[in-house]
């Protein structure tokens, strides 16, 4: 065997054993925007509808248009805020999805897509993030 045949046998090798010990990803729970829509019907509409005469933002949040940062400050503040008559109800998962299809809506994120949470503060925004919509059909 000359040295290049040994140097390539030897590459191989190394790149098969590091594939076989290298840790599964775990990206951790994740929400699918048609999940958000559900959800946000279910849960948020009630409240974050367009208004007949006016489009401001109902809730604590203060007026529709705010710049959002990122993902993560969109999810925090559904988290620990929404919905109104019980906040920090929804499960993380239930969370995810609403923020997803809020991204998706404003086209941050596919309409396909899944926003996981170990992305959140990875995922920037900084730019008006719309936030009331008539309630969605939900997904079939």
């Amino acid at each position: 065997m000359n040295s290049s045949s040994l140097l390539a046998a030897s590459l191989l090798l190394a790149l098969a054993l590091a594939a076989a010990t290298a840790a599964p990803v775990i990206r951790g729970p994740s929400g699918a925007v048609a999940r958000g829509a559900t959800v946000y019907a279910r849960h948020c509409a009630r409240c974050h509808v367009r208004a007949p005469i006016a489009s401001s933002f109902y809730g604590d949040l203060g007026p529709s248009g705010y710049v959002w940062p990122d993902a993560q400050a969109l999810y925090d503040v559904i988290r620990t805020k929404m919905p109104k008559d019980r906040p920090g109800a929804l499960p993380r998962t239930d969370v995810l999805a609403v923020a997803a299809w809020i991204l998706a809506k404003n086209e941050v994120l596919p309409v396909d897509g899944r926003l996981w949470e170990r992305d959140l503060a990875e995922l920037r925004i900084g730019r008006v993030v719309e936030l009331n919509w008539g309630a969605p059909a939900p997904p079939r």
